[in-house]
């Protein structure tokens, strides 16, 4: 089994809360442990909201976001979560484009 550092997002409306945490199962158990959604993107892909949004109703729910680096998985860095944090503070339960 590999080992993957996985960066929580949960949010609901008027807070959103980053929690890192370290697995050791695989992406598609994970999904079924977060009941919410993971997304894969590339090392040096830029955070997007469309890559952000999880929740069943678009406001409400779970993401874990994962890295590719090189065939292996990392989490989000401080400054990567800090930019996920404004993008909800400045659309507050929007659906991105």
């Amino acid at each position: 089994m590999s080992s993957y550092t996985i960066t929580i997002m949960t949010w609901k409306p008027g807070g959103l809360i980053p929690k890192v945490i370290n697995v050791r199962n695989t992406l598609v158990y994970m999904e079924n442990i977060l009941g919410g959604e993971i997304s894969i993107i590339e090392k040096n892909a830029p955070i997007k909201g469309t890559m952000i949004m999880g929740g069943p109703d678009g406001k409400n729910g779970v993401m874990a976001i994962v890295r590719n680096v090189r065939g292996h998985w990392a989490g989000l860095t401080k400054e990567e979560q800090k930019q996920v944090m404004v993008w909800f503070l400045r659309n507050p339960g929007k659906e991105p484009v």
